[in-house]
C-alpha cells in the first residue's frame, strides 16, 4: 500500500462524468441509400463498434474479402490498430448492402481458408 495505491484511490474519487445520462443519446448511423453506404470525409467507412454499421448494411469481417470487394466495387471498412501510442489504419472487412451479404458469403474459399475471386 504505497504511493501508487494512494494515488489510485485519490484519482478514483475525483472522476466524474462529463454529461448526465439525459444529455446523451446513442449514435444512429445513416441508412444505405441506392445500395451505397454513407462514408466519412475521407471516403472511408469507419466501423469501430457494431452500432456504427449503416442501417441496411452488412459487415463481412473475413480475410480475403478485400479482393472480392475490389472485384464487385464494395467499400472496405477501415479500423485502427493501436500499438505503442500510435494508430495504424487497417482494413477490417467489407461493408455491403444487407441484401448482397449472402451472395458475398457464397464465394468459395481458397486452400488457406481465405476468400478469393479466382
Amino acid at each position: 500500500m504505497g504511493i501508487v495505491w494512494q494515488r489510485t484511490q485519490e484519482e478514483q474519487g475525483l472522476m466524474q462524468g462529463l454529461f448526465a445520462e439525459l444529455q446523451t443519446e446513442v449514435y444512429r448511423p445513416l441508412p444505405v441509400v441506392n445500395g451505397k453506404a454513407p462514408k466519412n470525409d475521407f471516403t472511408y467507412i469507419d466501423l469501430y463498434v457494431p452500432n456504427l454499421l449503416p442501417i441496411g448494411a452488412g459487415h463481412v469481417p473475413f480475410k480475403g474479402t478485400t479482393n472480392i470487394a475490389r472485384t464487385f466495387g464494395f467499400k472496405y471498412v477501415s479500423g485502427f490498430e493501436f500499438w505503442k501510442r500510435r494508430a495504424t489504419p487497417i482494413i477490417t472487412g467489407v461493408v455491403v448492402p444487407a441484401e448482397k451479404k449472402p451472395a458475398l458469403l457464397e464465394v468459395p474459399l481458397d486452400k488457406d481458408g481465405h476468400y478469393s475471386c479466382s
